[in-house]
């Protein structure tokens, strides 16, 4: 077997079982194993584990999957036949079985042994029975298409019972322990099951959401407020331009804006720290239409800030494009 970890999904599938979980608080773990029906490795291979096993391991987080390679029988000239891997199990090599394979064939005493156990002496006449001397070979290519070719003694044997053989006794099939530790809300390390974790991660996911919406709201109130501020100037530009230049400095050019024209700090501000040129050259039709389109988005972030419903179905939107 090999150390326990995460498996990798597919980010489909993972995308749906997420937004399943997001949109239904009381998911449930059949529910989500109908999105994610269990690991997809990059490498392939089959996973052989009965539903109930896949079901137990995902729902508390902790489990093993039986894995298997997938082979295929190439029918040569004259009756005769061949093996061909092209999917192993994950984390194990084309070099690992071919060593394996080498092993069965020509085995060694166990530590502390003189000489091979019965079992090893009748696997080793198995082998040499049903495979080729020197028929093990490598011929996957460069592009990563994998291709372990099995050469069989004599083509009148069963390529099931060869490879029912070497399924038990190599990593052409294996188990894979699975263990979903993650980082929760919280911030420490727990073992949780994938409804868990989906939760936490939609959770985490909406109170990002909501705070990137507020960030950009108080960022549209900002604007918004700037530019009231410039066509308030706009509409009264002369006598603006006037009150600026009779004004000792610009503190005191700032007071005068809000004393008189009841601007916003924020509004005087700006007035005063645009050039004359810039504020003669104020765009009327300009300020409007960006007055407008501060006004819809800001209606816009708001109904998403005062809805969870609505925050939620942006997270999922988000989600599924990203899928």
């Amino acid at each position: 077997g090999s150390p326990p970890r995460t498996p990798s999904h597919t980010g489909k599938e993972l995308a749906a079982a997420a937004a399943h979980a997001i949109k239904h608080p009381r998911a449930r773990v059949e529910d989500v194993l109908e999105l994610l029906p269990g690991p997809d490795f990059p490498g392939g291979g089959q996973i052989i584990s009965p539903p109930a096993e896949i079901r137990q391991a995902y729902e508390t987080g902790r489990g093993s999957l039986v894995m298997k390679c997938r082979w295929e029988t190439e029918q040569l000239a004259r009756g005769q036949w061949r093996v061909v891997v092209t999917e192993l199990p994950h984390g194990v090599s084309v070099k690992q079985v071919m060593e394996e394979i080498e092993a069965l064939a020509n085995p060694k005493p166990g530590l502390g042994r003189k000489e091979v156990t019965q079992e090893q002496k009748r696997m080793k006449q198995f082998i040499l029975d049903q495979i080729d001397q020197g028929g093990v070979r490598d011929e996957s290519d460069r592009k990563s298409k994998l291709r372990l070719v099995i050469e069989p003694r004599s083509s009148r044997q069963s390529p099931e019972e060869l490879m029912a053989a070497l399924l038990v006794h190599t990593s052409l099939e294996t188990r894979y322990a699975i263990n979903l530790t993650w980082l929760g809300l919280d911030g420490l390390p727990e073992t949780k099951g994938i409804l868990d974790v989906l939760r936490e991660w939609g959770e985490f996911r909406v109170a990002t959401v909501r705070r990137r919406t507020q960030f950009r709201l108080a960022r549209v109130q900002e604007r918004h407020e700037i530019v009231m501020g410039r066509l308030l100037a706009y509409a009264k530009i002369d006598e603006i331009i006037k009150l600026i230049r009779a004004s000792e400095d610009q503190a005191e050019a700032k007071e005068n804006l809000q004393k008189k024209y009841k601007f916003t700090e924020r509004q005087a501000q700006d007035i005063v720290d645009l050039r004359l040129g810039q504020l003669t050259r104020l765009d009327g039709i300009k300020l409007n239409d960006e007055r407008k389109a501060l006004e819809s988005e800001r209606k816009a972030l708001k109904e998403i800030l005062g809805d969870e419903k609505e925050l939620n179905k942006l997270v999922v939107r988000e989600l599924e494009d990203d899928a």
